[in-house]
């Protein structure tokens, strides 16, 4: 081979390094770019019919169910034990992600920090764990696993066709949190139509304890929350378009029966969950002076006197004198 020739192949190589470490932290993978067992978040709702990573449910290291990924690792898995060390996020994007997701990705982490004590920062090589925003254009749906794993480019997928709430629905699953149908109480608030469920996606709809028995799992007394951005919709993964869920409209539960499987707001119990689980103080930390660095997640500082009205003045509990 030509001299010339090599320079050449030295120059292209220099220029893709130095593409990627200007468009995200080139963060090395050290269990691999694959997707094979990430989670499934379809745009829009959880509702991913024939996603390409069921097969992991046969795993000895993993469980997917819909669009979470499960380690069997009983001291990560679960609610209570998968929490990231002091509550910071270091974070990557790949640089398969367009433009439009970038910002839409930011603004997804500054509404869950706005909200918490959590704090994401762009991941440096010096981090031996970060989670990785990427866009596999082989796979349409948003995915997660569950819970921090202690590794470098923990996947996070966001397709093209993931909304911002998707974003949050699936960070909220990196840091630690199942759906919220899948709850142990939740047969005194739902009913699950198991009858109307598609062949091979009754997994999906198992209790906590009936999918990982060894997981140390808690919900800190928050009551169940029809409202959820983790809950799923009424008619997800139905086989024919009945409904999968019957909301029973318990009054001791918290939201509206009409909002399940909603993908616009946090709520206000997804918040006291997300606080708890992170032993948050009982007032968000005021945000750092001074310009952030471009690309950086920062925390807002709500102008209310619930953080979440600072992004959905909307809401009622926003509305409130």
């Amino acid at each position: 081979m030509k001299i010339s020739t090599l320079l050449s192949l030295a120059a292209f190589l220099c220029l893709i390094w130095a593409v990627e470490w200007i468009v995200g932290v080139p963060v090395p993978d050290d269990e691999g770019s694959s997707s094979k067992n990430s989670t499934q978040d379809q745009p829009t709702s959880d509702h991913q019919q024939g996603f390409p990573f069921r097969e992991s449910n046969d795993s000895s290291h993993y469980i997917v169910v819909d669009d979470m990924v499960i380690t069997r690792d009983p001291s990560r898995a679960g609610m209570v034990n998968a929490a990231w060390p002091n509550g910071e996020v270091p974070y990557s994007m790949a640089m398969t992600l367009t433009p439009q997701q970038r910002p839409m990705i930011l603004q997804a982490m500054n509404e869950l920090s706005a909200i918490s004590c959590i704090k994401f920062r762009p991941a440096t090589r010096e981090d031996t764990y970060n989670i990785e925003f990427r866009n596999d254009p082989m796979n349409q749906g948003c995915s997660s696993y569950v819970g921090w794993q202690n590794r470098k480019n923990q996947p996070v997928q966001l397709s093209t066709m993931c909304s911002k709430g998707n974003a949050i629905h699936e960070v909220l699953h990196a840091l630690g949190f199942f759906h919220e149908q899948t709850r142990d109480d939740r047969d005194e608030y739902v009913q699950i139509k198991f009858e109307n469920i598609s062949p091979g996606f009754e997994n999906n709809f198992k209790k906590d304890g009936e999918l990982y028995p060894d997981a140390e799992t808690s919900y800190f007394d928050v009551p169940y929350n029809y409202d959820s951005i983790m809950h799923y919709g009424k008619t997800y993964f139905s086989k024919n378009g009945a409904n999968t869920i019957e909301v029973l409209n318990n009054p001791d539960a918290v939201g509206r029966g009409d909002n399940v499987g909603q993908r616009d707001f946090i709520s206000e119990g997804d918040m006291q969950m997300l606080r708890q689980k992170y032993d948050c103080p009982d007032v968000p930390e005021e945000p750092e002076t001074g310009a952030p660095d471009e690309g950086e997640a920062t925390t807002a500082k709500p102008t209310t006197k619930n953080p979440m009205c600072q992004y959905q003045p909307s809401l009622p509990m926003c509305k409130r004198k």
